[in-house]
């Protein structure tokens, strides 16, 4: 009983960071699945109707919805562990000793620290798979164009037809596609393929220990890493909206013979 009260008290202190940092997940405000006043379960089904008759209903619309709703869930309670955690990282400015004229700021790296960059590494690919899902959804509406073991968020765009880039919802998912979406992946393959946050930041400070200046810095880039994830949820929510109302419209360009 004791440990399951563990659990119980845990979950209660990720609550208060979701109300003390204004976290958002796509289910919406007390879970009632609004976005900018449309109910987003009628508005994914209405949308992905006529593609999914069109296309003999190889595209599954409630499990597209139910995976993006979860890695949404799962993005806001990863970054929700990062604020957590960050009042309690160790402080290399605190710890600071000199011998002789070198003062030297160690990386006392203590289990705050640990937890932090692991939920950092998995927050990054919880992102990732969502706009992997959004992929799924852009890639319902062009079957014949990309086949299912290629579809990701980036080959999933880049295959739509230059007829609908008009669209201005294309603008914005364009827009995102090349740079923020591009920094985020690069991080991502960054600790998938070569070196995990953990490893990678012990060796920036290894290069700086001696120098305060440049410390002050590597502690503000440490930081700062739940705002980054805080600022990917904002834009995963805006990029629902967006690749939705980008489909409404090839909805109706492209299925209006569709009853």
């Amino acid at each position: 009983m004791k440990r399951h009260q563990s659990i119980i008290n845990y979950d209660l202190a990720i609550n208060e960071v979701w109300v003390e940092e204004n976290l958002k997940y796509l289910r919406g405000e007390n879970d009632n699945y609004e976005i900018k006043d449309k109910n987003l379960l009628v508005w994914h089904s209405a949308v992905t109707r006529r593609a999914k008759i069109k296309y003999n209903g190889r595209f599954n619309d409630f499990k597209n919805i139910d995976e993006l709703l979860l890695y949404s869930d799962e993005i806001m309670h990863f970054t929700a562990q990062l604020y957590l955690y960050r009042p309690y990282l160790n402080n290399p400015l605190r710890d600071q000793y000199t011998i002789g004229s070198i003062t030297t700021y160690p990386n006392y790296h203590n289990l705050e620290a640990k937890r932090y960059y692991m939920y950092s590494d998995i927050v990054l690919q919880k992102i990732y798979s969502y706009w992997d899902r959004i992929g799924d959804l852009i890639a319902a509406f062009f079957p014949d164009l990309i086949t299912p073991e290629r579809v990701y968020f980036v080959t999933a765009f880049d295959i739509i037809p230059t007829e609908f880039h008009d669209i201005q919802s294309y603008k914005w998912l364009k827009e995102f596609r090349e740079n923020s979406f591009k920094k985020l992946n690069n991080k991502r393959k960054e600790i998938v393929h070569y070196t995990s946050s953990d490893t990678q930041l012990k060796y920036d400070h290894l290069s700086v220990s001696r120098n305060r200046l440049e410390i002050e810095a590597w502690i503000s880039e440490r930081n700062a890493i739940p705002d980054y994830f805080k600022t990917q949820i904002t834009l995963s929510i805006e990029g629902f909206y967006q690749t939705l109302s980008f489909l409404e419209e090839v909805d109706k360009r492209l299925f209006s013979d569709i009853e």
